[in-house]
């Protein structure tokens, strides 16, 4: 799910230079000088602009955690348990704080703080890794802790940039992806899903509620509405519990609304830093969208205002993922439109995403479950974005654990319907790849 956050930090990005590194060095750049956190949930942040290596710490701790060479600076805090539970460090994408530099590798590992050159569990994924810095794979790491140690967190990497998280001491799962509100037509397809964190991620289990009552059979970290219409309105939440007790996730709002909500495409001004020539391969005029909250749009354009198509130049997104669908926030999107597609006499407007075609709207409703049963296997497995999961290793997270099939496969086949691909690429359907596309901005 994109959050508004994260939109904000997208209109900083493309309008500002990164920071860099010359900086004066943060308060708590070094480890004697880390930031004490208290409590059982708790918020903080940190930069890494201005910060620097300790030697006798910092490089080789990134090095190994992250697999990855190249760390300028970490900053440190420091935190005493209250009690004999679970720690788990979520990456906050849900307040207007985070601020993620997309030009380098950086990554958050929890120590003993009395040897903070030995990790009690492993450091989070890069967040600089294309396939990982976006908010459809919400970082987290869960190790045990005990009543009375102290623990050191180090945030450290390539990049002067920081991020925002929230410390959560619980034995109980920690939700870190809420399943996200909806408004869709008739007809439509949605898909909720839940992303948690727990000691033992694989042997949480699931049960969905409507408007308060339990679902039968619905017990994935999935849930696949089809065919939707005005009696599948309404509040869904999701019960994830493991061995010590059970968390019940906020509630998304499925909206069926056929109403002609006015959407607005205003000009911005011109981005030309080196996120946005990363993206669109030059300078690029940007758009500030505001349509209908909840809703899936897509960026058309036309040469004569009558001939609408999806416009093909749409940028990639924070993913890394070619897209010209986005979902819209209570803030402004900005989309970012390369000078030469302007240059060349299009017209621009955005209008709601929707599939026209019954069995396109389901297969693409697939390629979505697909997508999210990968991210899952990653966060409970911690694979390598080239790695392919097998069929097995994803079938559990599908509803009724049962893999899903083209409604155009005559064979009606998980395998001979799509190609899974590997955590750094998208699904795909084998039988109308053209029109069977998954676009969906999860």
């Amino acid at each position: 799910m994109r959050s508004k956050s994260y939109f904000a930090l997208f209109a900083t990005l493309l309008l500002m230079p990164f920071a860099s590194f010359s900086q004066t060095p943060p308060p708590n750049d070094n480890f004697t000088n880390s930031i004490t956190l208290t409590g059982s949930d708790v918020t903080f942040s940190g930069s890494l602009a201005g910060a620097t290596i300790e030697n006798s710490q910092d490089s080789a701790t990134f090095n190994s955690n992250e697999g990855e060479s190249g760390a300028k600076g970490s900053v440190w805090w420091n935190w005493t348990a209250p009690a004999t539970t679970t720690l788990t460090l979520q990456l906050s994408d849900y307040n207007n704080t985070v601020a993620l530099n997309l030009g380098g590798q950086v990554g958050i590992a929890v120590y003993l703080q009395t040897n903070a050159n030995s990790s009690t569990g492993f450091a989070l994924p890069a967040l600089g890794y294309t396939y990982l810095l976006n908010p459809k794979s919400p970082r987290s790491l869960s190790v045990p802790v005990t009543a009375g140690s102290s623990y050191a967190i180090q945030l450290v990497g390539g990049s002067p940039g920081g991020a925002t998280f929230r410390l959560v001491a619980q034995d109980n799962p920690v939700i870190v992806q809420q399943p996200r509100s909806e408004v869709v037509s008739s007809n439509e397809c949605a898909t909720l899903y839940v992303a948690y964190a727990s000691l033992n991620q694989p042997s949480c289990t699931f049960q969905w509620q409507f408007n308060g009552a339990s679902i039968a059979g619905e017990t994935a970290p999935m849930l696949s509405l089809t065919n939707i219409d005005g009696s599948m309105a309404g509040a869904y939440t999701v019960i994830v519990s493991n061995a010590t007790g059970f968390t019940v996730s906020d509630p998304a709002t499925l909206t069926v609304s056929q109403t002609n909500f006015p959407v607005t495409l205003a000009p911005v001004g011109v981005g030309s830093n080196a996120y946005v020539f990363a993206r669109t391969g030059g300078p690029a005029f940007l758009f500030a969208v505001t349509g209908e909250v909840g809703r899936n749009y897509v960026l058309q354009s036309s040469t004569n205002l009558v001939n609408w198509v999806a416009e093909s130049d749409f940028p990639i997104d924070w993913a890394g993922y070619p897209t010209r669908v986005f979902f819209e926030t209570n803030s402004p999107y900005l989309v970012a439109v390369p000078f030469a597609s302007v240059r060349s006499g299009k017209y621009f407007r955005v209008a709601p995403y929707s599939v026209v075609q019954p069995h396109a709207a389901i297969c693409i409703n697939n390629l979505r479950q697909i997508h999210i049963a990968k991210l899952l296997w990653w966060r409970d497995y911690n694979r390598g974005v080239t790695a392919t999961p097998a069929d097995a290793d994803i079938q559990v997270y599908f509803p009724h654990q049962t893999l899903p099939y083209c409604p155009d496969d005559l064979y009606t086949s998980y395998d001979t319907s799509y190609v899974t691909a590997d955590l750094a690429d998208e699904p795909l359907c084998k039988w109308i790849s053209n029109v069977h596309i998954f676009e969906d901005p999860l």
